[in-house]
């Protein structure tokens, strides 16, 4: 007999969502609103060879990546160990989202200027204004990739809170095991009706920016969702595709 059952959820390109949301970067906000299968799309802008290689490629730039380390990664460096040759993808990428070019500027120089970065939840990051100066390139990649980690870890907490009030509610009890960056995992008594509590996890993830604006009084303009799967382990889940019974 199955003692529990194990939710596991995805919320789906946490970061490229993010990443659209603080830098306003239009073309990136308009894949996102449009379905675009964005890392296709780049796969075949950047003259990649798989669509996992431009996906990674897209998280670590946005993470502070710089052509030097796609150079000397063993995940890249198949496809060139020229350091000039990865610049040049990397200008490809800045050239497309230009919102993301510049907002990348400025989160450094506002660094330099106050030594500390504000998210719209309140989270902010300090850093030593002189040390930042001094080692800029070892402080740029944290300088870009923590507004993107902060900020996504606060989505899903908004979600993790909606998500517990709302089983609470409908009198599914639960456990909350994990979160790890983008996913949530509970666990559930079997004797529940697992595809309510599936149902109330994924509208829990698209009401976020609901949730989000009534909380911090700024709109968030972007859709989010999640892929959700259940199971007796996390190796043998099966995917929830809105079934009712």
């Amino acid at each position: 007999m199955v003692e529990s059952i194990l939710i596991h959820c995805d919320v789906k390109s946490l970061e490229l969502v993010t990443a659209a949301y603080l830098s306003r970067d239009e073309t990136l906000i308009g894949e996102i609103k449009a379905g675009t299968d964005i890392h296709e799309a780049n796969r075949a802008r950047f003259d990649l060879p798989e669509r996992r290689i431009a996906k990674i490629f897209v998280f670590r730039l946005i993470y502070g990546g710089q052509a030097y380390s796609y150079a000397h990664d063993s995940d890249f460096n198949f496809i060139s160990k020229d350091v000039k040759y990865w610049q040049e993808v990397i200008d490809a990428f800045y050239y497309k989202y230009k919102g993301i070019r510049k907002w990348h500027e400025e989160l450094v120089q506002q660094v330099l200027k106050t030594g500390r970065l504000v998210m719209p939840t309140g989270r902010t990051f300090v850093w030593d204004r002189l040390d930042v100066a001094k080692r800029l390139w070892f402080h740029t990649p944290k300088i870009l990739n923590y507004p993107v980690q902060g900020t996504g870890a606060d989505l899903v907490a908004i979600a993790r809170v909606t998500m517990h009030r709302r089983l609470a509610k409908a009198g599914i009890k639960v456990l909350f095991i994990s979160t790890v960056h983008d996913s949530i995992d509970i666990d559930l008594n079997p004797c529940y009706n697992i595809y309510e509590a599936c149902k109330i996890v994924e509208q829990s993830i698209k009401d976020v920016p609901i949730n989000f604006e009534r909380l911090f009084g700024i709109p968030f303009d972007l859709p989010l969702s999640c892929e959700t799967s259940f199971g007796p382990t996390l190796k043998n889940t099966i995917s929830y595709t809105g079934q009712t019974e």
